[in-house]
């Protein structure tokens, strides 16, 4: 497991958190990443050699594809699904019906990389999770419910602790490699 210590929360938790996410990747032998949520798409200049696909419901990122999780998935083609690893990084805190969305992600997908954040840490600290639109109220779960949501929704799930992001002494994110065992 990695850690990684931040001098400021505020400034830093999100480049840490994609470095985090692309040492998890990179030491494995996908040749495909799915990165929902991907944002600016920082995770993609952090990869070796892989062909890489973003989907964010926000255009103005220019991702690959447009997509809002929230009420719709993309289609994927059932033919790689163990050369491709999918990403989530700070999607989960967007997103309304997580066990749905690992369901998804289990026919998906035999891999997944996903940070989550510490929520009692985040409030006060100018680290706010993204609310999606109107009418959509994400559930905040705790480490040990998210990790069993994760098991209930994800075939024969084997789920390690890949690394922590800390601030001071408080985790900010946690990282999981999830995959089928």
């Amino acid at each position: 497991m990695t850690n990684y210590y931040i001098p400021d929360p505020s400034k830093f938790f999100i480049p840490g958190r994609a470095q985090l996410v692309a040492d998890t990747i990179n030491a494995r032998g996908y040749s495909e990443v799915h990165d929902f949520g991907c944002g600016n798409m920082k995770l993609k200049y952090l990869l070796k050699k892989k062909k890489y696909i973003g989907y964010d419901c926000h255009v103005g990122t220019k991702p690959h594809v447009v997509v809002d999780l929230n009420v719709t998935y993309p289609l994927l083609s059932p033919d790689s699904r163990n050369k491709r690893i999918a990403c989530c990084q700070g999607i989960l805190e967007a997103i309304v019906d997580v066990p749905a969305f690992f369901r998804f992600l289990n026919s998906n997908f035999d891999s997944v990389v996903f940070s989550y954040i510490n929520m009692r840490f985040s409030r006060g600290k100018k680290i706010k999770p993204f609310i999606p639109k109107e009418g959509f109220l994400p559930k905040i779960y705790s480490y040990e419910e998210l990790e069993g949501v994760v098991k209930q929704n994800f075939e024969a799930a084997q789920l390690d602790l890949a690394g922590q992001l800390f601030f001071s002494s408080h985790p900010i994110f946690q990282v999981y490699y999830l995959r089928r065992s």
